[in-house]
Formats: C-alpha cells, structure tokens, sequence
C-alpha cells in the first residue's frame, strides 16, 4: 500500500471517528483560543500513525 492511498484511508477513519465521537473535539484540552490549531495537530498526528500502521500491515 503506498502512502498516498494509506493517507486516504486514514482520512476516512478520522471522518468516522469524528462522526461516532464528537464529545471527543469538546473536551476542555481542545478548548480555547488555539482550538482550531489543537485539533488541526490532532488530526494531521492521527492520519499520520494511521496511514503508517496500515502500510506496516501490508508487508
């Protein structure tokens, strides 16, 4: 699996993670001024892990 095609992957988990979990981008670490740059890092970081857990699977 290439990284191009593990990244789309791990988008669409995040979007489904974000669907079933909303509570989850409320809590009070991603609350206040920087909110907005907390969850951009949350996401980037989780698409990341993911897509490369996904390619180590598919060695």
């Amino acid at each position: 699996m290439d990284k191009a095609l593990a990244l789309k992957e791990a988008g669409k988990a995040l979007e489904l993670l974000i669907v079933n979990q909303p509570n989850l981008f409320s809590s009070p670490n991603t609350v206040g001024n920087n909110h907005g740059a907390v969850l951009a890092d949350y996401c980037h970081n989780f698409m990341e892990q993911y897509a490369k857990r996904l390619i180590a699977r598919a060695e």
